[in-house]
């Protein structure tokens, strides 16, 4: 194998369902380059999940490699309810009345799934339905029913989410279900746990704290950006979650569609500098749900989310449900291999480097790209290292050993690392024999490359990476 010509480096996670759930499917899946399967907890329920996590470490099992399962929380989302029939018409102008009551809706009163609604919006209050597919404002405030009035109408389902961009709604960041959910995730030992509309930094400290209490320390927390309070207090998100999606389809509710572009590129931006992963995520080949070839469109926004830097490409709705998910996920492979090619990507170096972890990272990397090595090889406890040395995006694989699984599973999502397992040793020197011995057996090393080796003293201590050693294969 030729890794320098063949590896890809941006990963692929892929949304589990119907049309991928059994393991033929989902090994080809794999096969073709999903790195991350994503549940989504809004959809099935425990029995079904279950049972998926188990098809994916059957599948794992079956082709000798790590995949990693991030778990998407529902989060506080409102809905409408039942209708009269499976869908009505809006037209503009029309007057829909808003009520927690229970009713079957109308063109003239639905039902929607929160109760405190008339207390947190008032009239001029936008209001989006059916991921923004319909626009209406409040009207007027009558007890419990908020009245709305029709500006952009069109087909309404039952189910179907509701918007209310800039308003402080009272719901709470996590709901009932996603307590449930997450000692669900947590007892079925899940590598991350995205959380949903989350809107500051507070919130995530609270998941955190509950997660740890469950016995669920080791899972990772991604925020997931689809909020105007999200992206202003995107600094502080940033700095105490373990990594971040930029969640388009309702973000392009909540924000005006024409910023998303941009504030994507700001949030890719600024969790490549916390040197933590970022997904971008929603539509990304969405017309393949259907169709067996992307859109122009698609295929230059694929590009363009790995040119900005992201980590991770995101598949929902194509692998969940989509007539294509293998060949779908072939796609965005070629997309991905060939939006690499760029090379826009350069490595940048703070004037001065306080920690010494840090430091020893930026060194490795200015060494590979000096040197012309054939890989980097970091020896890790927590995922820490080679998360540091993929934020400098070097040219050259990064290759992960560890003797924790779950830290292998965690650095699928990271960009331009390839993770092996490593069992724990006592002394450097064996382990970094075994650990260029794994990267020459991948196929990764040849006899006579260089290698740049970065690990700490002393060995297997989490923090202690302070070491730089140039090698070459014999």
């Amino acid at each position: 194998m030729n890794v320098g010509k063949d590896l890809r480096r941006t990963k692929i996670v892929a949304t589990m369902g119907p049309a991928s759930n059994t393991p033929a499917v989902l090994s080809d899946l794999v096969k073709a380059g999903v790195d991350v399967v994503r549940l989504n907890m809004s959809h099935s329920d425990y029995t079904g999940h279950r049972q998926n996590i188990a098809t994916v470490r059957e599948v794992e099992k079956e082709l000798g490699r790590p995949v990693c399962i991030l778990g998407d929380l529902k989060g506080p989302e409102i809905r409408t309810g039942l209708l009269e029939t499976k869908e009505i018409n809006l037209e503009p102008e029309d007057l829909l009345a808003l009520t927690p009551e229970k009713c079957t809706g109308s063109t003239s009163r639905i039902h929607i799934s929160y109760d405190d609604l008339s207390s947190d919006v008032s009239p001029g209050q936008l209001v989006y339905m059916s991921d923004g597919a319909i626009s209406m404002h409040v009207e007027k405030i009558k007890g419990k029913d908020v009245f709305c009035r029709v500006e952009r109408g069109g087909k309404l389902g039952e189910r179907k989410g509701l918007n209310f961009p800039g308003a402080n709604l009272s719901l709470p960041f996590l709901m009932e279900k996603d307590y449930r959910d997450i000692e669900f995730l947590i007892d079925q030992n899940v590598d991350f746990i995205a959380a949903s509309f989350v809107r500051c930094a507070s919130d995530i400290v609270g998941m955190r704290k509950f997660m740890d209490e469950k016995g669920g320390e080791g899972i990772k927390i991604i925020a997931k950006i689809e909020t105007q309070q999200a992206v202003d207090d995107i600094d502080a998100i940033v700095k105490i979650s373990d990594g971040i999606m930029v969640a388009r389809g309702d973000l392009g509710v909540e924000i005006p569609i024409a910023e998303v572009p941009l504030v994507q590129k700001m949030i890719i931006a600024k969790a490549n500098r916390r040197g933590i992963p970022v997904i971008t995520a929603t539509q990304m080949l969405d017309s393949m749900t259907f169709n067996a070839y992307p859109t122009r469109a698609e295929v230059t926004d694929v590009a363009n989310a790995i040119i900005d830097g992201t980590d991770a490409i995101m598949l929902s709705g194509e692998t969940a449900v989509g007539k294509y998910p293998a060949l779908t996920v072939q796609t965005m492979h070629k997309l991905a291999m060939k939006a690499e090619t760029t090379g826009v990507l350069k490595l940048e170096v703070a004037e001065r480097e306080t920690s010494i972890s840090r430091a020893t990272s930026v060194a490795a990397c200015l060494l590979a790209s000096q040197l012309g090595v054939a890989a980097i090889i970091t020896i890790t406890s927590t995922g820490a290292t080679p998360c540091r040395i993929a934020r400098n995006r070097p040219q050259r694989p990064i290759i992960a050993c560890s003797p924790d699984k779950k830290v292998i599973r965690q650095l699928l999502l990271v960009w331009g690392v390839s993770p092996f397992y490593l069992s724990e040793q006592e002394y450097t020197d064996q382990i970094h024999a075994d650990s260029k011995s794994i990267a020459r057996k991948a196929g990764y090393l040849k006899e006579g490359d260089l290698v740049v080796i970065v690990s700490g003293i002393p060995v297997g201590v989490a923090g202690s990476t302070n070491t730089v050693k140039v090698d070459k294969l014999d």
